[in-house]
């Protein structure tokens, strides 16, 4: 059973809900969505000055291209900013050594894994991993725990498994959200007007056009909040269930040999138990 990423996802019943929030990654997208104008100062005659920090300019741009996937390697992040190599590689390294930037396994740049404790202050993804250990029915799983930038779904952390998957989630990758249960979790957990807003928000940042926009909203779940929904992407399915507030979702990534609806289900009931005995932010 399973749906094609194309096809609107099936959802699972669902624990109490909760009043939304925005996401508490979103402060990773306006980081990165920084522009030279906000760095910058006009001169008299009207004209945009050079930028007072050109350091901070510069490794905004780099964050911003990375994010959206204009340019993710050193020799592309060369040619977009307009510098030398050497200028580019020093700038990648102070990234790095700071954890806002890491390499896949590739070698392609991904955001790093200090985003994490940026949009989780209270240490909530680290619970969530670790209460995944007390349901037996995902032991050997490989668990993600996402946030929601725009409308994509950002990595924050991950416990890997011991079941072959084709593609391996990793802490700073992005994935689109009809690539991602999680995404579509987290923008079904929103009010339908506030996932407009973000899906309208996000669209020339994300290149998304007006069908790409209507599309994305189609795989909403209405008054979702709180579910366990599976997805069909590619070889492999995802079960996804985003909190009571609506700020992360704990993803289970399976094989598709798994193609079973009573596996589905008992996956399904144990992620919506663990997000279920998350503590609300204020506790």
């Amino acid at each position: 059973m399973g749906l094609d990423a194309s096809a609107a996802p099936t959802a699972t019943s669902a624990a109490p809900t909760a009043t939304s929030t925005a996401s508490a990654t979103a402060a990773t997208a306006a980081a990165a969505s920084v522009t030279a104008s906000t760095v910058s100062t006009a001169s008299p005659a009207g004209r945009s000055a050079a930028p007072r920090t050109p350091a901070v300019h510069r490794a905004v741009t780099v964050l911003d291209a990375v994010w959206s996937d204009r340019a993710r390697t050193p020799a592309a992040l060369a040619g977009t900013l307009g510098l030398a190599k050497s200028s580019v590689a020093d700038l990648l390294g102070t990234l790095e050594s700071e954890g806002l930037l890491a390499r896949a396994a590739e070698g392609r740049l991904q955001l790093g894994g200090r985003w994490a404790a940026f949009a989780d202050p209270r240490g909530r993804v680290d619970r969530l991993l670790r209460s995944c250990s007390r349901f037996h029915d995902l032991d050997g799983h490989t668990l993600s725990v996402s946030g929601l930038v725009g409308t994509r779904s950002l990595c924050l952390d991950v416990r890997p498994g011991q079941l072959p998957l084709p593609l391996t989630p990793r802490p700073g990758q992005y994935t689109a959200a009809a690539g991602s249960a999680a995404a579509v979790s987290l923008l079904s957990a929103l009010p339908e007007a506030e996932a407009a807003r973000v899906v309208a928000d996000f669209a020339a940042f994300e290149g998304t056009g007006a069908s790409d926009r209507e599309a994305i909203l189609a795989l909403r779940q209405e008054r979702r909040r709180g579910t366990a929904l599976q997805l069909k992407v590619g070889r492999s399915f995802q079960v996804a269930c985003a909190d009571a507030e609506g700020r992360l979702a704990l993803t289970a990534h399976l094989p598709d040999r798994l193609d079973d609806p009573a596996e589905l289900r008992r996956i399904s009931r144990a992620v919506l138990a663990v997000v279920a005995d998350l503590p609300d932010s204020g506790t």
